[in-house]
């Protein structure tokens, strides 16, 4: 009987700790859900660039119509702006935009992270801001951490075209080379012609940048496309810009293009 008892005992912990966890995963999951509905919610908004502080004590919006918003209801300051040129002549997401309206000056510095990618909890960009009231001559600065969002259309398939000029020729037989934008998760996946890829991104002003890409390794027919366009790729930033259907990627060394497809 004891011995019955006792079971009983260790069953109903055993339960109780099953669902705990449960519980715990799923509160997590639903943490990161929520987390990826916001931003993609906020994109599909046209909010370009997010950020906030540590304790979420102040939080910044720009948008792609260049509307400023920054806000800070602990220290009771609410900010403004709609500055048609921000940015106008910089180059790169490291930059520090000054904007001013009647009310004050904002300083925004922003500057990528030494390792973005290693901490999936954390946004890429340290963002330094400061507020000078001009009423009060008082002059405050808040620190925290951005992302840039990326354009809504940016979220999509797209199937690789052309590289460096140079037009790729596929047989009818074989996968021509594609990869799916992920603006909610910030992660691309798709398919170098045989191999199957991922990579995690994020985004800066007007570039995206690709960690390492995670591939399979299965024997290809076309493997020196697939390795010259996993090369180019990975862990590379490009400016990106638009043109009809197509998506054009570019830096310094290399351009490839894209076409959108269903």
């Amino acid at each position: 009987m004891r011995n019955v008892f006792l079971a009983g005992i260790i069953f109903l912990f055993c339960a109780c700790a099953s669902v705990r966890e449960t519980s715990t995963q799923q509160a997590l999951q639903a943490i990161v859900t929520d987390s990826l509905t916001r931003k993609f919610e906020m994109q599909k908004k046209g909010i370009d660039f997010y950020a906030s502080g540590y304790n979420d004590e102040w939080v910044l919006e720009i948008g792609f119509d260049k509307i400023v918003k920054f806000s800070s209801p602990k220290n009771d300051k609410k900010f403004e702006v709609n500055i048609q040129t921000l940015g106008e002549g910089l180059k790169g997401s490291d930059a520090t935009y000054q904007v001013a309206n009647g009310d004050g000056e904002l300083t925004i510095i922003m500057k990528t992270k030494d390792k973005p990618f290693a901490d999936k909890d954390a946004l890429p960009f340290d963002v330094s801001i400061s507020f000078k009231d001009l009423k009060s001559t008082k002059e405050q600065v808040f620190t925290g951490e951005g992302e840039f969002y990326g354009a809504i259309r940016l979220h999509d398939i797209w199937v690789l075209e052309q590289i460096n000029g140079e037009k790729i020729d596929i047989a009818p037989d074989m996968q021509r080379p594609y990869m799916e934008i992920h603006l909610d998760k910030s992660q691309v996946m798709g398919n170098l012609g045989c191999n199957t890829f991922t990579s995690d991104v994020y985004f800066g002003r007007e570039q995206i940048n690709f960690s390492q890409l995670m591939s399979t390794k299965v024997a290809c027919p076309i493997l020196n496309l697939e390795q010259r366009f996993a090369k180019i790729v990975s862990t590379k930033t490009f400016n990106y810009r638009f043109d009809s259907l197509q998506l054009i990627l570019e830096n310094e060394m290399d351009n490839l293009i894209f076409r959108k497809t269903d």
